[in-house]
């Protein structure tokens, strides 16, 4: 009541939602992320990006978090099969800041019959390792459904291992980091009360060819 003794209406105003943010890495905005009629926000990291920084400027809410390592490779051995990178997947809080990114490499190893150790993948505390994963494991962080990790003989895109052959040694699948979250309730083509369909869209990793190197005949 005020004092002049007239009553005032107070409405109350719904908070507007937090929602993380952040820049870094190979950025997507994913409409109806996994079919959830939200929009999320992407950041891929690979072993040729430069640099392998994310940059949290509001981190209120948990990311969630893909790390691959990279696969194991095969020297000159016809028909061995060797192991992906460990595949970790997980939810965690980040400080405001800087957070650094480490993306392993695919193993590489010339030498007839040892196997190419693939590198560690790092990210907020945690490290996937390599030599871990026989099958390939499924995840949707890019918001459609991928493999990762696995030996040689699976369909991992990222962080799978290899299968040797006489003549040649064969280098493991790099590994691939992971960041993605939250950013709108709705998606860009229902905001506004837009009519339509719903435009699904996901992150599109890019193929990595089989890199095979040549025995030196000298």
């Amino acid at each position: 009541m005020s004092d002049a003794g007239v009553w005032v209406k107070l409405e109350s105003v719904e908070p507007e939602p937090t929602f993380n943010e952040a820049t870094g890495g190979v950025e997507s905005i994913v409409d109806d992320y996994n079919g959830t009629g939200q929009r999320w926000k992407v950041h891929v990291f690979e072993t040729d990006t430069s640099p392998k920084i994310l940059n949290v400027t509001a981190g209120e809410l948990p990311f969630d978090v893909l790390v691959v390592a990279g696969g194991m490779g095969v020297g000159y051995f016809a028909g061995k099969v060797t192991k992906g990178g460990e595949v970790i997947s997980d939810s965690v809080m980040l400080f405001t800041g800087d957070a650094d990114v480490t993306v392993g490499a695919g193993g590489y190893d010339s030498n007839p019959g040892n196997d190419g150790v693939g590198q560690p993948s790092v990210f907020a505390g945690l490290t996937a390792t390599s030599n871990v994963t026989n099958s390939s494991v499924p995840n949707s962080i890019t918001g459609a459904e991928v493999q990762y990790g696995g030996n040689g003989n699976t369909s991992g895109t990222r962080g799978r291992g290899s299968v040797g052959s006489a003549g040649s040694a064969a280098r493991g699948k790099p590994g691939i980091v992971v960041v993605s979250y939250q950013i709108s309730d709705t998606n860009a083509s229902v905001r506004g009360n837009i009519q339509g369909e719903i435009t699904r869209m996901h992150h599109q990793l890019p193929a990595i060819p089989e890199e095979r190197i040549a025995e030196d005949e000298g």
